[in-house]
């Protein structure tokens, strides 16, 4: 029980190092974690039914967990706008948001996003084109 709050603290902080130190101290004879990420795999799994752990932490180990555990995972892609006009942020999320469509239909047609990211990552262009109106500044009137 001298342990209790140290436990708690590794859990908390993920504290990967003094949890191995103190898990092998407090239980010898029991099977010791392998590895560093055996044992950050360890404490997300305890915080998500310790009660005395706050809840935003208890629901990321959740969710940190459940990613490890979906096989059809294994890559992420980014996509980002950014409008300097602040009358411009709608246009700038629907850029956003087909760029967002290109790749979920890139993904159900069955693209890998990691291994052809070339060219996940060019149909994302043409769709930001399309949605800017065909040139770089879609929203700018070219010129005469």
């Amino acid at each position: 029980m001298k342990y209790g709050l140290e436990f708690r603290r590794c859990l908390v902080d993920l504290d990967v190092r003094a949890a191995r130190h103190l898990w092998a101290l407090v239980h010898p004879g029991w099977d010791q974690p392998q590895s560093d990420y055996e044992m950050l795999a360890l404490l997300h799994l305890a915080r998500t039914r310790a009660w005395s752990i706050h809840p935003r932490l208890r629901e990321y180990s959740r969710q940190w967990l459940a990613e490890r555990q979906s096989p059809g995972v294994q890559a992420a892609v980014g996509v980002a706008t950014k409008a300097l006009d602040p009358a411009m942020k709608h246009r700038a999320r629907a850029v956003r948001e087909a760029m967002e469509d290109s790749v979920m239909r890139s993904h159900r047609a069955g693209l890998d996003l990691d291994v052809e990211a070339p060219e996940v990552q060019r149909r994302m262009l043409v769709a930001r084109r399309k949605e800017r109106g065909g040139n770089l500044f879609g929203w700018l009137k070219t010129r005469p």
